[in-house]
């Protein structure tokens, strides 16, 4: 029986031996000395080898005993407690974990907080639709409207700054603004974006980047639709401060009434890869650099049926306008990556 157990403290299996199965083993041990099998035991140890029999038995005994003490860990063979140390833990996510984001179901609503916030239905205001006064802050419109009564003085989405203390790092997505006095108003704000939004019929602006006595510099318009608007798709504003380094491309603007994409006293921004169509007033321009701008570049945009589809400044760096009609050429202007295109 000892070697026995010790071919099993051999296996991989002895390193899970629990208290249990070494009582169990005492036990067994207890019962054998005890049995007619002592006598035999007895008899040999009164023989001539006897006193080392005796001996080599105690020690394969303790050396048995010890090793499984010390394979639990422990040094008793007493069953341990079976009372739980405390209360068992909480298994489920709390919402906050589940959907750490917060909804936003009503407008006027003002976002003071940085964090992460979501439509979860269609908005109507008769005030402004969303604004924001915080840094780093994303704004999901996910997929739904945020509509007014376009009256002049309200913003479907506001980034308020100001002058001495610009927004940083605001992102608005995914949805539809329209009936404003302006759809996104972005005032003194600094490395934001705006994508994924549907903007229009607007009193004055689709979007107006502003820089009124401040910095408005280094955001993104992206892979917006902006039509219908009463004067201006994009504009970029800078009033006695300043609108640099921001970056209009892949949007279509339509239907507007005066411009599509109006630079004033800009600097250094990159308008790409626009379609331009269909400005609808007298003398209307489908981008319009003013002189007072510079080192603004533009490349490969398409401008189709305004009175003036290209209007730009010298002091602005652009691709080659062609205006030819027909198949392209396949060198000269026509051929050039960064052309811009007009009809």
């Amino acid at each position: 029986m000892v070697v026995a157990f010790l071919d099993c403290m051999a296996c991989e299996q002895t390193a899970q031996l629990t208290t249990a199965r070494i009582d169990t083993f005492c036990c067994e041990v207890i019962d054998f000395l005890e049995d007619a099998e002592q006598a035999r035991v007895c008899r040999l140890v009164s023989g001539p080898f006897g006193g080392r029999f005796m001996k080599t038995s105690m020690l394969i005994f303790l050396a048995v005993l010890f090793a499984a003490l010390a394979l639990t860990g422990t040094h008793t063979l007493a069953q341990g407690p079976l009372s739980p140390p405390g209360p068992p833990a909480p298994t489920m996510k709390t919402l906050s974990q589940v959907e750490p984001r917060i909804p936003i179901s009503s407008a006027p609503y003002v976002i003071s907080q940085p964090g992460s916030y979501y439509l979860t239905t269609n908005l109507a205001s008769t005030g402004h639709g969303v604004q924001i006064t915080t840094d780093n802050v994303t704004l999901d419109l996910n997929g739904f409207s945020i509509t007014g009564e376009r009256n002049s003085s309200t913003y479907g989405v506001y980034l308020a700054g100001a002058g001495n203390a610009p927004l940083k790092n605001i992102m608005v997505r995914n949805g539809i603004i329209a009936n404003f006095g302006t759809g996104v108003r972005i005032e003194c704000a600094l490395n934001s974006r705006i994508e994924g939004l549907c903007i229009s019929s607007n009193f004055f602006y689709g979007l107006l980047l502003f820089g009124y006595f401040g910095q408005c510099d280094g955001n993104s318009i992206v892979n917006c639709s902006i039509s219908g608007n009463g004067s201006v798709g994009v504009c970029l504003l800078a009033s006695s401060g300043q609108c640099n380094g921001n970056s209009i491309a892949r949007c279509v603007i339509r239907n507007n009434v005066d411009y599509g994409i109006y630079l004033l006293d800009a600097h250094g921004n990159r308008v790409e890869e626009n379609h331009i169509t269909d400005t609808t007033g007298s003398s209307s321009y489908g981008i319009y650099s003013s002189s007072f701008g510079s080192q603004n570049l533009i490349l490969r945009n398409t401008c189709v049926g305004q009175t003036n589809n290209f209007d730009l400044s010298v002091n602005d760096t652009y691709g080659p306008i062609v205006t030819d009609s027909g198949q392209l050429a396949t060198s000269g202007a026509a051929a050039h990556p960064w052309a811009n295109f007009s009809r």
